[in-house]
């Protein structure tokens, strides 16, 4: 966790995706500006949470992702097998 000019920069890593920079502050309009600050590209960001990135990666739904009943590193991903 780094704070950056009044907002939070973490690193998230979850099961099965790929980690990726977050960016928390106090409005929408400050996470761009931090974003900005790290010469992040805006095309290539989303404001999103973490099953809306799963369901972009795997084909699967969003009942299935908050109603799953462990997502663990140690486990392996049932939506992976769906998605081959």
């Amino acid at each position: 966790l780094w704070d950056l000019d009044g907002g939070e920069v973490t690193i998230d890593t979850w099961p099965w995706l790929e980690s990726y920079s977050e960016i928390e502050a106090s409005s929408e309009e400050e996470v761009w500006r931090i974003a900005r600050l790290l010469e992040l590209d805006k095309l290539k960001s989303s404001v999103a949470s973490v099953d809306h990135l799963y369901l972009e990666k795997y084909d699967t739904t969003s009942e299935e992702i908050n109603h799953y009943p462990r997502i663990t590193f140690e486990d392996t991903c049932p939506w992976d097998l769906l998605s081959s």
